[in-house]
């Protein structure tokens, strides 16, 4: 039986000493999900990048998700201390606004799929294959039955 330390003591938790990014990253996402899922899949899911360097974490977001942005910077405090209890020390976030080279939906190359026979694009699947759409399928449960391009 191995020896016991002194009574009341305990060894110090792997997470206070410089926990690896990705570990930090995955811990914070995971703290996130479980205390306000909705915003997590509303606000978090929809960052371009998440970077972590260092004691902060940076979520990038696209010109076009600056209302997102702007919920989590009200919701910055709630983050930071959950980071904080992830890493075992302050962790300041930030955001910031990248834009983006590609467009936000990519165009399949031609000869990817052949064009269906009444030369209509497929726009359900195109809407299935959105990360948009899969984040609010997560959201509000649901099933999509028919989508239509607006003039």
């Amino acid at each position: 039986m191995p020896p016991r330390s002194s009574a009341g003591s305990k060894d110090p938790a792997p997470q206070t000493a410089a926990a690896p990014s990705s570990a930090l990253k995955d811990g914070l996402l995971a703290e996130i999900r479980s205390g306000k899922g909705f915003f997590y899949n509303t606000v978090i899911a929809q960052a371009q990048s998440i970077d972590v360097s260092g004691d902060s974490v940076t979520f990038a977001f696209l010109p076009t998700h600056r209302a997102l942005r702007e919920q989590l910077e009200q919701n910055r405090a709630w983050i930071e201390a959950a980071a904080a209890r992830v890493a075992g020390r302050k962790i300041a976030v930030a955001t910031v606004q990248v834009e983006s080279g590609a467009p936000a939906v990519v165009a399949k190359p031609a000869d990817a799929e052949p064009s269906p026979p009444n030369g209509k694009r497929d726009l359900k699947a195109e809407a299935m294959s959105s990360a948009a759409v899969q984040a609010v399928l997560d959201v509000f449960p649901g099933v999509i039955k028919d989508v239509e391009e607006l003039p």
